[in-house]
C-alpha cells in the first residue's frame, strides 16, 4: 500500500547557548523511542567545537509538535584517542533481543595522518534509557568482507526469527573523482548478538558505478 507524507516542518533546533559542549551544533540521525501517549525521546548526534559528534536527546509531543524537554548533558559521547570511536557516534537504529534494547552506532576515527574511518559499535539501554557502551571493542569492524570502513548500520527483525542488518562499507576512498565508492552490506543474525556478513545488499557492476560517479 502506497503512503503520502506531508513535511510538517522542523521539530527541533540546538538552541545556540546553553547548551553542553559535546552538544553546541547539529542534531543528526534522529531515532525515536517511545516514552508515553504521544511523547517521543528522539535521540539524536550532536557535535563540539572540533566536530566530535556525542549522542544527545530531546523529548517531544509529535502531535503537538512541542518540546517537552531539552536534556542538557549528552546520554553518551565519543571516547578517548585510543578509542574507536574517538572522534564521534553516529546513531544507526535499535533493536530488541533477549529481554534487551540496543543501539548500534557508526565509530569514527582520525588517526594521525591518516583517512578518517569508521567501525559499528553498540549500545545498551539501561531502565532509565540511559545509554551504555556494551564493549570497548567494535561491534563490527573491519574484515575480508570490509576492509576499509563501516557505516551507518540499521536492524530489522525477521518475521521468521532472526533479524537482518543493512550497513554501509567503502570499496574505494577515490572512485575517480576524489569521493569515496561506498556500498550497502547485509549481514544477518538468528540471536541478535552473532552476525554473519554475506556482503552486497544488491547486485552492482563497479564499472558502470565508477563510471557514474566519474561523471558527477
Amino acid at each position: 500500500m502506497s503512503q503520502t507524507w506531508k513535511k510538517l516542518g522542523q521539530i527541533y533546533e540546538p538552541a545556540s547557548t546553553g547548551h553542553h559542549p559535546n552538544l553546541i551544533s547539529h542534531a543528526a540521525n534522529p531515532l525515536p523511542v517511545h516514552l508515553t501517549d504521544d511523547i517521543y525521546r528522539i535521540f539524536y548526534s550532536g557535535r563540539d567545537h572540533n566536530n566530535r559528534s556525542s549522542v544527545g536527546a530531546v523529548d517531544v509531543d509529535i502531535v503537538q509538535r512541542k518540546v517537552i524537554t531539552d536534556h542538557y548533558l549528552p546520554c553518551f559521547s565519543y571516547g578517548t584517542e585510543d578509542s574507536f570511536f574517538s572522534h564521534g557516534v553516529s546513531i544507526g537504529n535499535c533493536y530488541e533481543t533477549d529481554g534487551r534494547v540496543y543501539m548500534l552506532f557508526m565509530g569514527w576515527q582520525v588517526p594521525p595522518k591518516q583517512h578518517w574511518r569508521g567501525d559499528i559499535g553498540r549500545l545498551v539501554f539501561t531502565s532509565d534509557l540511559s545509554l551504555e557502551l556494551d564493549s570497548p571493542e567494535p561491534f563490527m569492524g573491519s574484515s575480508p568482507v570490509d576492509p576499509i570502513s563501516l557505516s551507518y548500520p540499521w536492524v530489522m527483525p525477521r518475521q521468521q526469527g532472526g533479524f537482518d542488518m543493512w550497513y554501509g562499507s567503502t570499496l574505494s576512498w577515490d572512485a575517480g573523482n576524489h569521493e569515496m565508492l561506498h556500498i550497502i552490506h547485509h549481514a544477518f543474525s538468528e540471536d541478535g548478538h552473532t552476525w554473519h556478513r554475506d556482503g552486497l545488499a544488491v547486485p552492482y557492476e563497479i564499472g558502470k558505478a565508477q563510471a557514474f560517479f566519474s561523471t558527477q
